[in-house]
């Protein structure tokens, strides 16, 4: 079995970060490793379009729970700078990803101390999320505290 403890990438200077992704759990710990090599940047975007297949490769980088609800809480250090968070696609409604995002989506509220915008599409092919996924999805992001007072949740295409 091989083991990665306290690995780092080297840091970057980017301010512009693109993902595709859609933080599967499996994913949590070269997403943590990534974004916390990348501490200025601004804009995150963050789409689930990807030519890659899931991989489990059946190693763990972290000995932390990467399911667990405090996993992104106990990485604060990377949403510093951050002043837009940009997630595309409809996949955030679906209950299968909304466990999983929404840890992610409160420590991006809680620690983005300049954050000023999550633009979230509830559109797919210019239809509609289901409504009452939708409502869901906006009250628990509404019931998350914010850092930033001027952080706003813009529902856009």
């Amino acid at each position: 079995m091989l083991e990665c403890r306290n690995w780092r990438c080297p840091w970057m200077k980017c301010k512009y970060l693109k993902l595709s992704t859609r933080l599967d759990a499996s994913e949590h710990p070269g997403l943590a490793i990534l974004l916390q090599s990348c501490p200025q940047v601004k804009t995150l975007i963050i789409s689930s379009e990807s030519t890659f297949e899931p991989n489990n490769l059946g190693f763990n980088e972290d000995s932390n729970d990467p399911t667990g609800e405090n996993y992104w809480m106990s990485r604060p250090c990377w949403g510093f700078c951050l002043k837009t968070l940009r997630i595309y696609g409809t996949w955030i409604y679906a209950n299968c990803y909304f466990e999983q995002i929404m840890p992610f989506m409160e420590a991006v509220l809680k620690n983005g101390i300049v954050l000023e915008k999550i633009i979230l599409t509830p559109f797919k092919d210019g239809i509609w999320a289901y409504p009452m996924q939708h409502a869901r999805v906006t009250q628990k992001l509404l019931s998350f505290p914010r850092s930033s007072e001027d952080a706003v949740i813009v529902f856009s295409d």
